[in-house]
């Protein structure tokens, strides 16, 4: 799951983070616009994500994907 924030950031890093977790939804990535980084949670668990990682440069290796290298630049259309 990816999210595209710019004004919603709180929402999408405290509330929809929980609710992702508790869904058992494996990565989810908040494209954080204003800073220009990415914030990848990891391992669901019914209280939360158990990592929680902030990148602004660099390449993701989606989970389901491991074998994909997902540049920080793509993400943000360069």
């Amino acid at each position: 799951m990816i999210e595209y924030s710019n004004s919603s950031l709180s929402k999408d890093l405290e509330v929809k983070s929980k609710i992702y977790a508790v869904a058992d939804i494996q990565e989810y990535w908040v494209i954080n616009l204003p800073e220009r980084e990415v914030v990848i949670f990891r391992y669901p668990t019914d209280a939360g994500y158990e990592s929680q990682e902030i990148l602004s440069q660099g390449v993701i290796f989606p989970l389901a994907f491991s074998d994909l290298e997902v540049p920080l630049e793509r993400l943000f259309g360069e």
